[in-house]
């Protein structure tokens, strides 16, 4: 469904309708009707929202995300977690947690340290759960950090 992204639009793949679209500095806003009001949800959330495509990389992000990393939207989006604040654990913890959400298409709940901008590190609770379409491919994934 999110696989037509361009460098400045997310449109859906069956219908071609504009899902999300690059505002800039200010992000990508969902605009669906169908999630358009998750905007508000999201942007209400004390907790880091993540969305990203099935190869892991970032197509939305919440407030809360920029406030509590310090990366903005404009430097997150296309990015995956990886170029921009991964690496704080050893890389089997990556190795089994991606072959949990990829392979075997779970839901993960991890405790982890992550790097802010700054280079401050700071410890976390993240959820990520694939979201897949009727065949049972991952259609994107979505994540929520939870600073501890």
């Amino acid at each position: 469904m999110f696989t037509n992204i361009t460098e400045h639009q997310i449109r859906c793949t069956k219908c071609d309708k504009l899902l999300a679209h690059d505002h800039g500095m200010a992000g990508f806003e969902i605009k669906c009707l169908r999630c358009g009001e998750l905007n508000r949800v999201f942007e209400h959330m004390t907790e880091q929202v993540i969305i990203t495509d099935a190869n892991g990389k970032i197509f939305f992000i919440n407030k809360a995300f920029e406030r509590i990393t310090g990366y903005t939207a404009h430097e997150s989006i296309g990015k995956r977690a990886s170029e921009l604040w991964g690496g704080q654990m050893p890389k089997a913890f990556y190795v089994d947690m991606w072959n949990r959400m990829k392979t075997k298409k779970e839901s993960i709940h991890v405790t982890m340290t992550n790097k802010k901008k700054s280079g401050e590190l700071y410890d976390l609770t993240l959820t990520v759960s694939p979201v897949l379409d009727a065949s049972g491919d991952i259609l994107f994934f979505v994540g929520i950090e939870v600073v501890i």
